[in-house]
């Protein structure tokens, strides 16, 4: 985990910052997954060169990005995406701590998202509250 490779507006901070040459740990992945979720969420991307004048870099090393209410409007709570979007690796959630959220303890927010992906269609059932367990605990930043 030292090369400088991925997707510029998924790139976690400590990335751009040393070019990947310091290494960095799994924490780059909950960035991406907080850039995918802001997307998935709002419609547009947190980091962009196409929607703000400061450079790409220092938007993504600065986490300088902008909640547009009307694409938000619908969303219960933005907390989640704050908590995966933190500059400072060490302070960026875990897999654990992303699992045990409230947003993704909500049982409404589970059925629908559960009949959503494991409807008629989709014969295989969805994953038992064990299966998380596990892949929680196979993270080795818990």
């Amino acid at each position: 985990m030292k090369t400088l490779c991925g997707t510029p507006t998924y790139l976690a901070p400590e990335v751009l910052n040393t070019a990947g040459t310091a290494g960095y740990s799994s924490a780059v992945d909950f960035w991406s997954l907080g850039v995918i979720l802001f997307v998935c969420l709002s419609g547009y991307p947190p980091f962009s060169e196409n929607h703000n004048k400061m450079p790409l870099k220092d938007q993504i090393t600065g986490g300088h990005y902008t909640f547009i209410s009307d694409a938000w409007k619908n969303v219960s709570q933005t907390d989640l995406v704050k908590k995966l979007l933190v500059v400072d690796p060490e302070k960026r959630l875990t897999t654990r701590e992303a699992l045990e959220h409230p947003w993704l303890q909500d049982d409404d927010l589970k059925r629908t998202a559960e009949r959503l992906m494991y409807d008629d269609a989709h014969p295989m059932p969805p994953p038992s509250q064990l299966d998380y367990m596990v892949i929680a605990m196979g993270d080795n930043n818990s």
